[in-house]
């Protein structure tokens, strides 16, 4: 274990999570704004947005869907920023495995 967290210390990891923390609450922020004007919305205070925003990030999904085209833009960035960071995870991992 102590070898793993040496390997991951390494390669910046911690500034990753940072960062992740950072857009998700940015992007809940964001999404919110967007969405919260709709009639028909789900997303009606910064909670729903913060966990539809972890379900993106987390490529889980949401029954949501952004109706505004500002929020679908918001939400294709946070799907590729997470598709980013799990790449980046499994290649720590798999970079500490091979070595």
């Amino acid at each position: 274990m102590r070898v793993l967290g040496a390997s991951i210390g390494r390669r910046g990891f911690g500034y990753v999570v940072g960062l992740t923390i950072i857009v998700t609450l940015i992007g809940a922020a964001g999404i919110y704004a967007f969405e919260r004007e709709l009639p028909d919305g789900t997303i009606t205070d910064y909670g729903t947005a913060l966990w539809w925003t972890a379900m993106v990030m987390t490529t889980i999904g949401s029954d949501y869907f952004p109706k505004t085209a500002e929020g679908r833009v918001l939400c294709f960035f946070l799907a590729l920023y997470a598709f980013a960071v799990s790449g980046y995870v499994t290649a720590t991992l798999a970079t500490f495995f091979v070595g």
